[in-house]
């Protein structure tokens, strides 16, 4: 696990491993248990790339050498940078120290073996933090190209955490076919602001539920929450098909938007009734759900809510 400063990613290791003491210098190692595979998983903490090219690139032949010899299947690089630090990003982009690792990389490590796993969403606000993502895989589109993948994560559960460490090895990992996730890989690359901004949603709605299941009210609201959701989509869907009918008339189409509009009021209003109820547990909804759906401040974005893709994200969000 890399970063321009240890300490920047000593919070996603204590996610794994709570007795985490760096030094701040060299290669750290901590074992650690999967939570559902029980499976023996090594953690390394990096030291700082810069000023260490040489000595880093020579110390990652020997820990391959010596993984290899344990008979370890997957080495996964990841790069952690805090999203809300635009300090630490050069004026192209680039997450400070990026491409001094890249140079390290080079001739050792393939960029598929590497992840850039972004944090500290809950610091900044959700449209500046996508736009700042943007700019970085503008900077990094080579990388992209050659297969570096991009994760989100909030210092909020062990459960995500591991969510998102399982689903960076099982990206880089290669099928019985002897091809790895092709598919997922490329859609992940070529993803859009919207979609950007969707996935970090959903990383908070994820960690909401994992709150909410660790108890029996929580567990009955979140199914409660759940079948309102699914119910809404069907009906969204229904409508989105409708305005999408090029064999539609137009009076017809007007009507299902404004219908669509009109739901859109009452979902939100009913999510607001949801948190009330989340809230009522004691359990923190999250500054980017209570902005994108208007909780307590009003709606974050008043105009969009007339386009077709703001309309899909709202209701398209899965608890």
């Amino acid at each position: 696990m890399w970063s321009y400063n240890p300490f920047i990613h000593k919070p996603v290791l204590k996610l794994f491993q709570r007795n985490i003491n760096l030094d701040g210098f060299s290669f750290q190692p901590y074992r650690v248990e999967h939570l559902k595979s029980k499976n023996k998983i090594i953690l390394v903490s990096a030291p700082p790339i810069r000023g260490n090219a040489t000595a880093i690139q020579d110390s990652i032949e020997v820990i391959k050498s010596q993984l290899d010899s344990k008979g370890v299947k997957l080495i996964n690089h990841i790069y952690v940078h805090d999203i809300s630090r635009s300090d630490h990003l050069y004026k192209d982009g680039t997450p400070e120290d990026c491409r001094e690792l890249e140079d390290i990389f080079e001739g050792t490590v393939k960029m598929d073996q590497v992840s850039l796993l972004l944090t500290g969403w809950e610091e900044v606000r959700l449209e500046k933090g996508v736009e700042w993502e943007l700019k970085i895989r503008r900077a990094l589109a080579k990388n992209v190209e050659s297969g570096l993948l991009f994760e989100h994560l909030r210092f909020q559960d062990e459960v995500l955490a591991w969510s998102v460490l399982d689903e960076m090895a099982d990206l880089s990992c290669v099928r019985l076919d002897g091809k790895k996730h092709i598919e997922v890989r490329v859609k992940k690359r070529d993803i859009t602001g919207e979609e950007i901004r969707v996935e970090v949603l959903q990383k908070e709605i994820d960690g909401l539920c994992v709150k909410l299941n660790r108890s029996a009210e929580g567990r009955k609201l979140c199914e409660e929450i759940q079948k309102y959701f699914a119910d809404r989509q069907a009906w969204m869907e229904s409508l989105f098909a409708q305005m999408d009918d090029n064999h539609e008339i137009p009076r017809k189409k007007k009507e299902a938007e404004a219908t669509l509009e009109h739901g859109y009021l009452i979902f939100r209003k009913t999510m607001w009734a949801f948190f009330e109820e989340i809230e009522r547990l004691r359990i923190e909804i999250g500054p980017m759900l209570e902005n994108f759906y208007g909780y307590k401040y009003g709606p974050a974005l008043e105009e969009p809510k007339r386009k077709k893709g703001y309309l899909e994200q709202f209701f398209g969000l899965y608890l």
